[in-house]
């Protein structure tokens, strides 16, 4: 495995405290995109003609971004100011217990 820095190689860990927050963000982003383009392609698309209707649909939809982007937010400063170790906390590990339970049964649903 490539290490993130000497100072992650020196505590053992395979990707830096750092590195990890970046790829909470961009996963939070990339959640969040898939959730829009789902959104607009299974909402927007219901009554082509109605136009208003699909449009608050979507809107509808895309009201629950902010939970993801809060929730990623939280989870990237957690790791980015205590490290690891801090993951492992009761309040981080059931943000990430959540956030992995809505992206199981998001994949389901958007596969039914």
């Amino acid at each position: 495995a490539i290490r993130a820095s000497a100072s992650s190689a020196a505590n053992g860990e395979l990707i830096s405290a750092h590195a990890a927050a970046r790829m909470y963000r961009l996963l939070g982003g990339a959640t969040s995109a898939a959730w829009v383009c789902c959104s607009v392609a299974a909402l927007a698309t219901y009554k082509p003609h109605r136009v208003l209707h699909n449009a608050i649909g979507v809107a509808q939809a895309c009201t629950a971004l902010p939970l993801v982007w809060t929730t990623t937010e939280s989870l990237a400063r957690t790791v980015a100011d205590n490290g690891w170790e801090a993951l492992g906390d009761a309040q981080p590990r059931s943000l990430n217990l959540g956030l992995a339970a809505a992206s199981a049964w998001c994949a389901v649903t958007a596969a039914a």
